[in-house]
């Protein structure tokens, strides 16, 4: 148990803890759950928009590693942004069942000539929540699509000394991300998947615990690409991450 509190308190730490809306009051809401999915408003996207970002934050919420990021997107010609609310006390499989419905919905409606790239950027345990809803997303046709992850634990925090596997339906993501994960459904077609890995010490997240790796090359959404970080903090790498995305560099 205290080594379980004792990852709690240094996820939370290296994590983000707000909302939204705490963080970034104009940044535009992207959120399927609803009690009424006939008034549910989809954000608004500029007519022409080349390039739609969707923003997916970790588990523990929306916070300062984004602001830069951002900043980036807003200052980016042609390029639109939104930012996807999953529940962190819900479950990994209810935050990819509203991806899917938020980002088909959302595509739906953009004009499909100005579109070519759609780019689903996902930090830390939200690499799991984009993973799992990849076999459903559909991709317009002549659009680029790709699912972006920044240091996501792919095989889980802890491994097999803990418990349960592939912990989809936990009602708490936070501990969902402890616990391991060795199965993921196969993208749909059309579908990319690039993975920028972090390292320990300068990510704990990352930090081998009883010889196990939390993100080996065989467990996680395959195929992907895998790209290595220079040694980063497991928050400072999304700016850099979304700086190269925006100047076509992977």
């Amino acid at each position: 148990m205290r080594l379980v509190v004792a990852l709690l308190s240094l996820s939370l730490g290296a994590g983000c803890t707000h909302y939204v809306t705490e963080q970034c009051p104009d940044c535009r809401i992207l959120n399927a759950r609803e009690s009424d999915r006939a008034n549910v408003r989809l954000p608004r996207i500029k007519h022409g928009t080349r390039r739609l970002f969707v923003i997916v934050p970790g588990a523990l919420g929306y916070g300062w590693e984004w602001n830069a990021a951002i900043d980036r997107l807003k200052k980016a010609p042609d390029t639109e942004h939104v930012v996807f609310w999953w529940e962190p006390m819900g479950s990994v499989r209810h935050g990819a069942r509203d991806l899917v419905r938020s980002v088909n919905d959302l595509l739906a409606e953009l004009e499909p000539r100005a579109l070519t790239e759609v780019t689903i950027v996902a930090h830390s345990m939200a690499g799991i929540v984009a993973a799992y809803a990849a076999p459903e997303l559909r991709t317009p046709s002549g659009v680029r699509m790709r699912i972006v992850t920044i240091g996501t634990a792919f095989a889980g925090m802890i491994g097999p000394t803990f418990g349960f596997t592939d912990n989809a339906d936990s009602g708490f993501a936070v501990f969902a991300s402890f616990s391991p994960w060795l199965r993921y459904p196969s993208p749909a077609p059309g579908i990319e998947i690039v993975e920028y890995r972090t390292t320990w010490p300068e990510d704990p997240v990352m930090q081998p615990r009883f010889g196990h790796d939390p993100a080996p090359s065989n467990v996680g959404p395959q195929p992907r690409r895998r790209i290595q970080l220079p040694h980063m903090d497991h928050n400072k790498c999304v700016d850099l991450v979304v700086e190269r995305l925006l100047r076509g560099e992977e």
